[in-house]
């Protein structure tokens, strides 16, 4: 299978990683709260985990995510097996759709689920019950760990995989403004 790890920074609309972790007091007080501390993401090398591979990359304005609100990716025809999304949830755990746009006009869906920044879902399953139980067995995977703003943090992956490859053209986030994703990778 061929990779590619797509970049997402042209539709990047939000910053985790404070740039002055130290001074974030300041930043509270103008509203902006939690933030990840540098250097424990790190941008523009190969992360691996469990045969998951991704690419977290930083714009030049300090952007690092994409904040979910219904962004339209464009990408290069690639013929798409399998997604891998990487991310967190801010203020719950969430499941969203991402919708891939083949160039016969056709659509697939991705999942991504991911659990809260702070709290994953192996940890809510002694709580859980009905489909937030379902929710807790399907497990989010988690990527690597963070610190987010003095706590334990983690970024998650979520793969998808299709019986057969389909030409994708574009990607369609879902609108979920609790959802960030720091990277995504296609192969085929």
């Amino acid at each position: 299978m061929s990779k590619i790890f797509l970049d997402l920074r042209h539709i990047y609309n939000h910053r985790a990683v404070c740039p002055d972790y130290e001074g974030r007091e300041t930043l509270k007080k103008l509203g902006m709260d939690n933030y990840l501390k540098p250097n424990t993401l790190y941008f523009d090398r190969c992360i691996k985990k469990s045969g998951v591979e991704c690419i977290f990359r930083k714009a030049q304005n300090g952007l690092d995510n994409v904040e979910c609100n219904a962004q339209l990716l464009d990408i290069k025809p690639f013929p798409v097996k399998k997604i891998t999304i990487s991310g967190f949830c801010i203020w719950g755990t969430f499941q969203e759709d991402f919708i891939l746009k083949g160039c016969d006009g056709s659509t697939r869906k991705a999942v991504a689920r991911f659990s809260d920044v702070i709290w994953p879902l192996a940890f809510k399953e002694p709580y859980a019950i009905g489909a937030d139980k379902k929710m807790c067995l399907d497990r989010t995977q988690i990527l690597c760990e963070v610190e987010w703003d003095g706590n334990q943090g983690y970024i998650y992956y979520f793969t998808t995989e299709f019986p057969f490859p389909k030409l994708i053209k574009q990607i369609l986030f879902p609108d979920n403004c609790f959802m960030h994703i720091f990277a995504i990778t296609i192969e085929n």
